[in-house]
Order: C-alpha cells, then structure tokens, then sequence
C-alpha cells in the first residue's frame, strides 16, 4: 500500500504545512490550504478501497511498461 503512496506523491504536490503548537511544543493542530485537506480526504479515501488502490497500483504498472493505449483505441 505504501509503494502506490509514494507513487501518487509524484503526482501531487502539497503546499507548506504551518504548525500550530501547544505549551508543551508537542504538535496540537496543523494548518493547511484547503486544497491540500480535500486532496489529503480524498487519498485516504483511495488508500482505505483495496480494489481501487489495487486498480491504481495494476495501472501504474501498465503504464511503466508501456501498456497503454490510446484515446482513439479505446473510444474509437
């Protein structure tokens, strides 16, 4: 599961993450661009649906090997 994770992070690209701490400097809450918390949502999402990472990660392997076709293949 995490090998599709660090696949899917060359792809997607977080903003800067702002830290907002406690008295005790242990990490309370996190602050972050909206998108960055939707995108984040919706690859736990992906990770937490076996079929469809399993989907993902058959379909990166497709695609490093050049077992790909086209637009016009598929649709006509």
């Amino acid at each position: 599961m995490m090998t599709a994770l660090k696949e899917m992070k060359k792809y997607y690209r977080f903003r800067e993450l702002k830290y907002l701490y406690s008295d005790t400097k242990k990490p309370e809450a996190v602050q972050m661009h909206i998108d960055d918390f939707l995108g984040l949502m919706e690859t736990l999402q992906i990770l937490s649906n076996k079929k469809l990472l399993r989907s993902i990660q058959k379909g990166l392997i497709d695609l490093k090997h050049g077992d790909v076709l086209s637009h016009k293949e598929v649709f006509g």
